[in-house]
């Protein structure tokens, strides 16, 4: 039974005007237009009726991991919930007000459990050299219809597809740290901004709009080629016969072969050639997406060991506007000979 407040997406536009603009709380039936709906999308990232969508999978959740309260399930709490997706979209730094961050961390929390709302997933926490709470992760679907992040493991094994996903490592500002013995951590360094940050290994598949691997955090200064050869990492998830698109960073010394990858390469023919790099570009608009979220774009000035929860919870907003409406295009959809 779902308990709560349902809202519509004309609902979730009005607390709009509540949260951000402090304006009368009624609007017309032609303020619903497209005008309002990309400034709308300017505040929170993502539209009203993704984000009615979103709430009311909260609450028809019953994972006890979302750690909601009653009031989580009312007016102020959708209101509570927009701030904090507005904190994410909108807002860098660290708030004046400790009720507000306090308020952040709390959803972001909530957005990250709804990754297992329902689907099982295993949580394998592992020894790492660099510092924060990194937990890889893969999601296993057990029969569920609806479905966030996760892992195909049955389509993957057992369909005659050979490409399955795109990869790619993508970087994040952090504030800098400093080590016993310099006032810069090295490692952290990430010659892509010339800056401290963290480092996330997302693959995505490669034919639908989903994200089905996320590998991280890491510290910039780590190789994307060391993070994809990680024991128990996405090399030895490809299943034999398969193969995933990456660029050449990605070509390991050490396997003669790389029977897994589809690098690029001049000797491709013209169609081949075209078909790579459409996927790999469609890779890099999704990566284009979660940066579309201040907290991950801009130098993230909170403490480096919540990061992962922001990313997560970006990544969750993300995935629920590709499943709803806003996916990103498609490369051909049948690869050459």
């Amino acid at each position: 039974m779902m308990l709560g407040i349902e809202v519509t997406p004309e609902q979730v536009l009005i607390y709009r005007f509540e949260i951000i603009e402090d304006s009368p709380t009624t609007i017309t039936d032609d303020d619903f237009k497209e005008h309002n709906i990309g400034v709308f999308k300017a505040h929170f990232g993502q539209c009203p009726s993704t984000l009615c969508i979103i709430w009311q999978d909260i609450l028809n959740c019953t994972n006890k991991d979302l750690g909601l309260c009653p009031s989580d399930r009312s007016k102020e709490g959708l209101k509570r919930l927009l701030v904090a997706i507005h904190s994410l979209a909108s807002v860098t730094g660290i708030s004046t007000r400790r009720d507000q961050d306090d308020n952040l961390w709390h959803w972001m929390k909530v957005l990250w459990a709804l990754e297992a709302k329902v689907i099982s997933w295993s949580q394998k926490e592992y020894k790492q050299k660099n510092y924060g709470p990194g937990r890889k992760f893969i999601l296993t679907v057990e029969g569920a219809d609806l479905k966030i992040l996760y892992w195909p493991e049955k389509e993957y094994n057992h369909s005659g597809r050979t490409i399955l996903l795109t990869v790619d490592g993508v970087d994040f500002r952090t504030f800098e740290r400093s080590t016993d013995d310099y006032n810069v951590d090295k490692k952290q360094y990430s010659h892509k901004f010339h800056h401290g940050a963290l480092k996330y290994e997302i693959g995505a598949d490669a034919f639908l709009p989903k994200i089905v691997w996320i590998h991280g955090p890491w510290r910039a200064g780590m190789h994307d080629r060391a993070i994809f050869a990680e024991g128990g990492g996405l090399r030895e998830k490809i299943p034999e016969g398969k193969v995933i698109i990456c660029n050449r960073v990605y070509k390991d010394k050490k396997h003669k072969d790389n029977d897994e990858l589809m690098l690029p390469c001049v000797g491709d023919s013209s169609r081949l050639f075209t078909f790579k790099s459409c996927l790999r570009s469609r890779h890099e608009s999704l990566n284009g997406r979660l940066k579309d979220y201040s907290i991950l774009l801009d130098t993230y000035q909170h403490d480096p060991d919540n990061h992962v929860y922001a990313f997560e919870a970006v990544a969750v907003l993300v995935q629920y506007a590709m499943d709803h409406g806003h996916p990103i295009f498609e490369a051909n959809t049948v690869p050459p000979d």
